[in-house]
């Protein structure tokens, strides 16, 4: 078995160490790291307070008592200056996505595995799973040569090494994806064999259903994959079949809808429900031709000055390579099957973002073009390869060929150097050093105790959250609430203060020396001056402390 598999197990065990070493950086993170922040912070809560309490959401905040208060009406529906929609005052659970993704973690972290980096790892062998899937599968397609190359081109390139590592959905959609759509070429293999059949097809529900409860950044995919499979390889309309798969995640959603209602309420939920699917499904044309093209870019790393750029560059060089392995399918010993595969991930790829738009511009989808670029790359550098061993062979003569080596040699080197311009930048995703700073101090006033950040929205992006690798509150490690006004935040300082039964220290911040001046005087004229701290400059944050 290991030595039939040495070679993809060698490529997991170098990115395994690779990653694994990185992983241990307490200040890099993952591409996806504003999510993966968001997971570790929110398990605080179902392990403090349990799963009936927080609804099975996920919170979005660092574990405080004063939390719940942010949920309440007059809090939320208070009009404050947003800053144009930058400053968001939602609900405080997050409702967008199944829950089940947490629980491996909320697991971990409730037997004592807190460490993020211990996090990392084990998200990272998720990942690696996924990969062997991934290289199961184009073996099955084409042969493990194929496979090898298949697995070398997506294993090293940005789209895994920098989301491998996710404690979020990533990991989770990967290795659901690529399993299932392994068992659905084990079960067109076996459509002879009735048991055999049924039994894959009864493990891809199963597979499916569970998916359908981790993420639904993959749902559409496999759905269009496995209805296409039976199309065009088995030549069969099984749509009684195609019912009992759509079953799956229909089931996961309503028990989500479920949840929802619990927490939301009936109006708020169908309201929540349609105002995030109607922004995350039409967002303009353009912008909607974009999520359907952009995995296939994300993957390749094709980069050019504008984004419809890319998507030229992407088609003709699918097309060509397509088109060429086509023409010298006797040659390379290629089916139609083959073929037909790969048109299934083609529609498969698109059907996802064109059914949840949005997904697919998020840079970590590159994913679902993963497969189809792995067979053509892996099928088209393995023929170059061998017409170049053959020295008799006029085929290399051929401008056919010509094109094909050129097409992959950029391809090729587009991947070499995204992936070389993520390696220089170990350990990716650094937050800035001031900010780091800023946070070890913060965290070393008044530890233990019940603390809430009341912050004036800085000017300096450093100091902002950066979707998506960068979540300010993990490093600041208490509540904060931001405000665009001193009016605002003096509103619901006094509120909030009035409202808590929970006594609590107030840390009050800007970026401003006058303003935060301000900020205390008016506080010092109803509080007593002793419980309230001088003002300290740290790292051009102003900050002064109000006790309870």
């Amino acid at each position: 078995m290991i030595k039939k598999n040495i070679f993809i197990l060698i490529i997991i065990l170098v990115l395994g160490a690779y990653l694994g070493i990185k992983a241990f950086d307490e200040n890099g993170w993952d591409g996806w790291g504003f999510a993966s922040a968001q997971v570790i912070i929110s398990n605080e809560y179902w392990i403090r307070d349990g799963f009936v309490k927080n609804y099975f959401l996920q919170q979005i905040y660092p574990y405080s008592k004063i939390t719940q208060y942010l949920d309440y009406p007059e809090f939320r529906n208070r009009p404050i200056d947003d800053l144009g929609g930058s400053i968001s005052r939602g609900r405080i659970y997050y409702t967008h996505y199944p829950p089940l993704y947490l629980v491996p973690y909320f697991i971990l972290q409730k037997i004592g595995i807190t460490e993020r980096a211990l996090l990392r790892l084990f998200a990272l062998s998720i990942s690696l799973l996924a990969l062997y899937f991934f290289y199961w599968f184009t073996k099955l397609v084409a042969d493990k040569k194929i496979a090898i190359i298949a697995s070398i081109y997506y294993g090293f390139s940005v789209t895994f090494l920098n989301y491998a590592d996710s404690v979020q959905t990533p990991p989770w959609s990967a290795l659901s994806m690529f399993l299932i759509m392994t068992l659905g070429i084990l079960a067109c293999n076996n459509f002879e064999n009735p048991k055999k059949y049924r039994r894959y097809n009864l493990i891809i529900w199963g597979a499916y259903f569970i998916s359908s409860l981790l993420s639904y950044d993959v749902t559409f995919y496999i759905f269009a994959y496995l209805v296409l499979l039976d199309i065009l390889i088995l030549k069969k309309f099984f749509w009684k079949k195609w019912l009992f798969w759509a079953l799956a995640p229909i089931l996961g959603f309503a028990l989500q809808i479920i949840q929802n209602t619990w927490y939301l309420g009936l109006n708020d939920m169908v309201n929540d429900l349609s105002h995030v699917y109607a922004n995350r499904t039409f967002r303009g044309i353009k912008n909607f031709v974009v999520g359907l093209i952009a995995p296939f870019y994300s993957m390749t790393s094709i980069k050019t000055v504008f984004v419809f750029k890319k998507t030229i560059v992407t088609l003709i060089s699918a097309t060509a390579i397509f088109g060429i392995l086509l023409k010298f399918r006797q040659k390379i010993g290629l089916n139609f099957n083959y073929f037909k595969i790969v048109f299934v991930l083609t529609i498969a790829a698109v059907a996802q973002p064109f059914f949840i738009n949005a997904t697919g511009g998020w840079p970590y989808q590159g994913v679902l073009a993963a497969p189809f670029w792995g067979l053509l790359i892996g099928t088209a550098s393995v023929f170059i390869i061998n017409i170049f061993k053959q020295k008799k062979s006029d085929t290399y003569k051929t401008i056919s060929f010509g094109i094909l080596t050129a097409t992959l040699l950029m391809l090729w080197s587009a991947q070499f150097y995204s992936t070389w311009a993520y390696a220089k930048e170990w350990p990716n995703n650094r937050p800035n050093q001031k900010v780091i700073d800023f946070s070890k101090t913060i965290q070393s006033m008044e530890p233990g105790k019940e603390r809430v950040a009341f912050r004036i929205m800085p000017q300096d992006p450093i100091w902002k959250n950066q979707f998506p690798i960068f979540y300010f509150e993990y490093y600041l490690g208490m509540l904060k609430i931001d405000f665009a006004s001193s009016h605002d935040l003096l509103i619901d300082f006094w509120w909030l203060r009035k409202t808590s039964k929970y006594p609590y220290y107030s840390f009050v911040i800007a970026d401003n020396e006058m303003e935060i001046k301000n900020l205390r005087n008016e506080i010092k004229k109803t509080l007593p001056k002793k419980s309230i701290s001088e003002i300290r400059n740290i790292q051009g944050q102003y900050v002064f402390v109000v006790s309870p």
